[in-house]
């Protein structure tokens, strides 16, 4: 029996790309060895792979890819127009505020100050879901038509 060290960086990405061909190159030759060997001693090389696995894919289909693709990157647009559909509102609403003047007589009127923030919760909350239901909506049509190409 023959050893073979090899010595590699487990920090470098390359370097351990790099291995894994190295240990390719030697199991396919270590396979040949062991069936030129068997070959010569008249036994049957079938007897080193007594299970043959086949890999099947689920998705056979272009528009199932599309779909795939969707389903993973769908929560991370719901996260990203959740964020940003109703920013500008949000920043208008107490930056904005606070720049015109208009917030010191806001906060003098009869409302209350929790029910100011209430309100101005409820305003950037509407345009969140307003902002991510069009761009979804833009979204599945998008996806839609594209799948006929």
């Amino acid at each position: 029996m023959s050893e073979i060290k090899i010595i590699y960086d487990s920090e470098s990405t390359n370097s351990q790309t790099a291995l894994d061909v190295v240990e390719d190159i030697i199991n396919s030759y270590k396979d040949e060895v062991v069936k030129r060997r068997l070959k010569a001693k008249g036994i049957d090389i079938s007897i080193l792979k007594p299970i043959e696995v086949k890999n099947e894919p689920i998705n056979k289909e272009k528009a199932n890819q599309g779909a795939l693709i969707l389903t993973m990157l769908l929560p991370l647009y719901l996260i990203i127009y959740a964020i940003t559909g109703p920013m500008a509102a949000a920043v208008d609403l107490g930056a904005g505020e606070k720049e015109r003047g208009t917030l010191e007589p806001l906060l003098t009127t009869q409302a209350s100050r929790m029910q100011l923030l209430f309100g101005k919760l409820f305003a950037i909350t509407i345009m969140g879901i307003i902002g991510t239901t069009s761009s979804l909506t833009g979204l599945y049509i998008a996806f839609k038509y594209s799948m006929n190409f």
